[in-house]
Order: C-alpha cells, then sequence, then structure tokens
C-alpha cells in the first residue's frame, strides 16, 4: 500500500459589514469525492467541503486582501459568522491503482494573515495501491472459507431425506406381500358364490313346480262388458 501527503490552503475575505476577521472557533474539511479509471490514470474527482464559524470585530473595516476567495453568503449572528465553501478535488493516481483508493483531511487549521484574509490549511493523506486489494482479497478469501462450510451443512438434510426415501420404498415394498394373500382369499371367494348361484339356477324350476302343486283349486269372479260380448258374436256371424 502506497500513501501520497500534501498540503492544501484556501484564503478568504468577506463582504463589507461584517467587520475584521480574528480568529475561526471552528473548522473542518470533508473530502468527498468519486473515483474513474482512464486511459493514463485513476482518477479521484470531487470536492473538500470547508465548513467554518469565525468571529469579526464589528468596529475595524472589512480588509479587502489581494488573491483571497470572497465568500459572498454568510450568516452572521452578532460578531460570529458561519459559512460554507467547496474546494475542487482533483487527484490523479497510477493507472495500475486498483480500486478503493482513501483520502482524508487532517491538522485543519485557521488564522488571519496580515493581509487580514481568513487562511484555512489542511493535510492530505491519500492511500492507494495493491495492498488495499490485498485486503479486500483476504476479506473475499473468507467469505470463500464461509461459503465452502454451508454445503457440509447443508448435506444433512439430503441424508435425512434419503434416510426417509429409503424407509418409504422398504415399506411400498413390504406392503404389497401382506396384501397379496388377502386379494388370493377375496379371489378364491369369488367362484364360490358363482357355484352357489348356478346350483340355485337349476333348483329354481323344481321349486316351482312345487309350489305350483301345492295351490288349492279355486276360481276368481271377472266382470266383463256385455258391448264386447255383442261385438264377438257378430265377428262370429260374419
Amino acid at each position: 500500500m502506497a500513501m501520497s501527503a500534501w498540503t492544501m490552503e484556501q484564503t478568504f475575505r468577506f463582504p463589507q459589514g461584517c467587520g475584521e476577521p480574528v480568529r475561526a472557533e471552528s473548522v473542518n474539511v470533508t473530502p468527498q469525492y468519486t473515483d474513474e479509471h482512464t486511459e493514463n490514470a485513476y482518477r479521484l474527482t470531487g470536492i473538500y467541503h470547508l465548513t467554518c464559524m469565525a468571529v469579526f470585530d464589528g468596529e475595524g473595516g472589512t480588509p479587502e486582501p489581494e488573491g483571497a476567495t470572497m465568500i459572498e453568503e454568510i450568516d452572521m449572528d452578532g460578531e460570529t459568522g458561519y459559512f460554507e465553501y467547496a474546494v475542487p478535488l482533483y487527484v490523479d493516481l497510477p493507472s495500475e491503482t486498483g480500486e478503493g483508493a482513501s483520502i482524508k483531511a487532517q491538522d485543519v487549521r485557521a488564522h488571519v494573515n496580515e493581509d487580514g484574509a481568513l487562511c484555512v490549511t489542511w493535510k492530505v493523506d491519500c492511500l492507494y495501491g495493491d495492498n488495499m486489494d490485498d485486503e479486500s482479497d483476504d476479506s473475499g478469501s473468507e467469505r470463500a472459507e464461509v461459503l465452502e462450510t454451508q454445503p457440509e451443512s447443508s448435506s444433512r438434510p439430503d441424508l435425512v431425506m434419503r434416510e426417509e426415501t429409503e424407509s418409504s420404498s422398504v415399506r411400498a415394498a413390504a406392503e404389497p406381500e401382506q396384501r397379496q394373500p388377502v386379494a388370493a382369499a377375496v379371489t378364491a371367494e369369488k367362484p364360490r358364490a358363482a357355484v352357489e348361484a348356478s346350483e340355485t339356477s337349476q333348483n329354481s324350476p323344481d321349486e316351482v313346480r312345487a309350489f305350483i302343486a301345492g295351490l288349492e283349486d279355486t276360481y276368481t269372479v271377472f266382470s266383463y262388458p256385455s258391448y264386447k260380448i255383442l261385438v264377438k258374436r257378430d265377428a262370429e256371424t260374419d
């Protein structure tokens, strides 16, 4: 892993009416950037986001230092003013640099120059190189090891499923052996029923004759319409 370091500096002046800057109560710098690979470099582009709370002397006149950046918008609360500013960030690293370069701002300080400009300075540390890729590879290898151990645990349900399928196949093979005698018994009973049915069908005429022979002699009164008799007589005469 390689590291590059450099120092940044930015001077500011303020609108008339704010007074003369005395000091900075608080100042922060936060790098914000994106990365991309070009034909000749691994490029980081973005901003250094600067926030500052400065104290002014309202009785003094506002200086106009040359070369200082004008802060047009500042929130004044008495003799204290808050402002923000974006300093351009543009860094080209070697083209063989892998993904994951990082930039950090450290040792941020602010002071007032002799010409009345508020000067903010900070140090930049840029980390890049193969070691950062190695760290990502190590984390990837750890993940790979974890993934390799997962199939061992996942194989246990397969064993259970295999045992269940084997036991079910044994049951399926054993059940037909128990059912076959029952089926044979049923098929054996069917011929008996057929024989009995045939015997009853053969004996039924004798039973009918015996029933008829046992009946008593008698007669039945039946009324017959007279017009039918006349029609019958006419038919006989014809």
